[in-house]
């Protein structure tokens, strides 16, 4: 149990350096890893889950693009009982003159 832990931590350290925004013109993708220790609620019982896994997205023509992620969920102590997820989508980046806005607006649908 504790390299899961330990696994989930530097996975969600190393998913720091993948934050969305902080994207140039000239990088035209961008990729990331993620650890995610969540709980489960029904008729007041609780069960802890974890969720982990690795996505990218990138520009294919001027603000479209598109992006994936595989990750894989399961309770915890348990990851034989797991289910692997997979992700498509398409997006949209609206580019504005100001190539130096600290924000990019985005859609995004998948």
């Amino acid at each position: 149990m504790k390299r899961i832990l330990v696994a989930a931590l530097l996975m969600a350290l190393i998913g720091r350096t993948g934050v969305a925004q902080e994207r140039s013109d000239e990088k035209k993708s961008s990729a990331y890893v993620f650890a995610a220790p969540g709980a489960v609620v029904t008729s007041g019982a609780s069960a802890g889950i974890l969720h982990f896994g690795a996505g990218g997205q990138g520009l294919l023509y001027k603000g479209l693009g598109m992006g994936a992620e595989i990750g894989y969920l399961s309770p915890n102590g348990s990851l034989a009982d797991g289910v692997g997820l997979l992700s498509v989508n398409g997006l949209y980046e609206f580019k504005q003159a100001n190539a130096k806005r600290k924000v990019i607006p985005f859609v995004t649908a998948g």
